[in-house]
């Protein structure tokens, strides 16, 4: 289950939080082959919509398939495209547009403009006024508060075109990849259905007696009850979990090893509370209150609050703001990058060349500690490109490609000092997060292939005849 959530989690806020519904990174195709539906046309999928034993999810998918069935035809010049088929497929979902149902309505209408030639439109943006109520329920001792907006796609997504297709040793790393995120997508699929998420909210908590703490809302639409039944089935017989509500709040408790807490006060919301030591009292009381009294007012430090108001919140698709507390001081490799700052800012927002264009701003009270700090991080940018560049000599040429986009990201790192205050900057391409795990795949393949060579000559050394 925890490997199965963290993909998901990857595929929901991946991408600098430009992402889809859960079922967008479906395809079509491997969704119909689980449901045991090995034809996917506009007949079968009207006689899914027809039939009473239909999932929520069936009736996605089905919406979803009979508008890419017409995007297929006429995308296809071979293809015996009926001329009665986009007739067809508008009758059938025209009756789901305007649906209470999850998603459903949003899904009709996104249908009906592929098969109308239109751009279909995305979710409305969220009322300005959640985001402060999101901030308001993050812990008021928080060391770093931030909020990411995900910007809903308006179709599905190609998760296999994500992944260049890059072939080491003649074996395909985008085939391994896929054939390790597929299962656990389509498990997760099956067990809650289709999951959205509009904003996400984050507090992280580190203070100077070393007690680490996080909490995370994540403001979109699920199927509560779904999510619930898919967690008492997965750890109903685990003795550490605990399944119990706080007033209208579903609650799930896992104490076996580090306090974890999901709160579920909606189809709206969810919230996630994590401690690193077994013995903190996660605040779900606390959490709950604020819940109930709907306070758009942040409870943060002065330090804190203080960054957060320089922000523009509006402008940014994610932002963030940290206080610098004692610990960090103490601590020697932290000290060097974060030591000369009291409070540091950072925002990123997507350009029009899809990369999120980063800013930062650090302020302390030593303007020659600031020089020296943005000094010391350049001379540490200027070492990773270097060694990034020479284990581009030490790998196979396929896997080269790979490092180009983490070399690019540096190379764009810009830190000045001004005063008391650094700025800085930076380019990121948004799907630089699979470029690890593809790196990884590739040094995996490698290491194999030359394990199975020192195993073929102890062969021949053992056997010579």
């Amino acid at each position: 289950m925890g490997s199965m959530s963290a993909m998901m989690f990857v595929l929901l806020f991946g991408g600098g939080g430009n992402a889809g519904d859960l079922l967008d990174f479906t395809p079509t195709e491997s969704y119909w082959e689980m449901r045991d539906q090995r034809i996917i046309d506009i007949e079968t999928m009207s006689a899914v919509l027809e039939d009473d034993d239909a999932t929520a999810t069936d009736t996605l998918m089905a919406i979803r398939a009979i508008g890419e069935q017409v995007l297929v035809q006429e995308a296809d010049p071979d293809a015996q495209a009926d001329p009665a088929d986009k007739a067809k497929a508008l009758k059938l979902l025209t009756p789901y547009v305007g649906s209470k149902e999850p998603f459903v309505d949003q899904y009709a209408k996104r249908s009906i403009a592929w098969v109308k030639g239109e751009e279909p439109k995305g979710y409305a943006p969220l009322p300005a006024e959640v985001y402060d109520l999101d901030l308001a329920l993050l812990p008021s001792d928080a060391t770093i508060v931030g909020q990411m907006k995900i910007a809903n796609g308006v179709g599905p997504v190609d998760l296999a075109g994500l992944i260049p297709d890059i072939k080491i040793e003649g074996q395909s790393i985008r085939d391994q990849m896929m054939s390790q995120m597929l299962p656990g997508l389509l498990q997760g699929v099956q067990m809650i259905g289709n999951a959205r998420a509009d904003l996400v909210t984050a507090g992280f908590v580190l203070n100077d007696k070393e007690d680490v703490s996080f909490m995370l809302v994540v403001r979109g639409q699920y199927d509560r009850v779904g999510v619930q039944v898919a967690l008492e089935e997965a750890m109903g017989e685990d003795e550490d979990a605990s399944f119990y509500s706080v007033g209208e709040i579903e609650v799930v408790s896992v104490a076996n090893h580090d306090p974890v807490a999901m709160l579920m006060p909606s189809d709206e919301l969810f919230i996630f509370l994590f401690a690193e030591d077994r013995g903190t009292k996660l605040p779900i009381d606390s959490v709950a209150k604020k819940l109930a009294q709907a306070d758009p007012k942040p409870s943060l430090s002065a330090e804190l609050a203080k960054q957060v108001a320089k922000i523009d919140r509006k402008k940014a698709d994610v932002w963030a703001a940290m206080k610098v507390t004692q610990i960090m001081k103490d601590e020697p490799e932290v000290r060097e990058v974060f030591g000369a700052f009291d409070a540091a800012r950072a925002t990123a927002t997507r350009g029009t060349d899809g990369k999120m264009d980063i800013q930062w701003v650090g302020e302390g009270s030593d303007a020659a500690e600031i020089t020296k700090t943005a000094d010391h991080i350049t001379a540490l940018v200027k070492e990773g490109i270097a060694e990034f560049n020479e284990m581009k000599q030490q790998v196979p040429q396929e896997m080269r490609v790979l490092m180009g986009p983490m070399v690019e990201m540096m190379e764009s790192m810009k830190f000045n000092a001004d005063g008391k205050t650094m700025t800085g900057g930076m380019k990121v391409d948004p799907n630089i997060g699979m470029t690890m795990p593809m790196m990884m795949f590739g040094v995996r393949v490698q290491v194999e292939r030359e394990w199975a060579e020192v195993e073929a000559a102890e062969d021949v050394a053992d056997n010579p005849f």
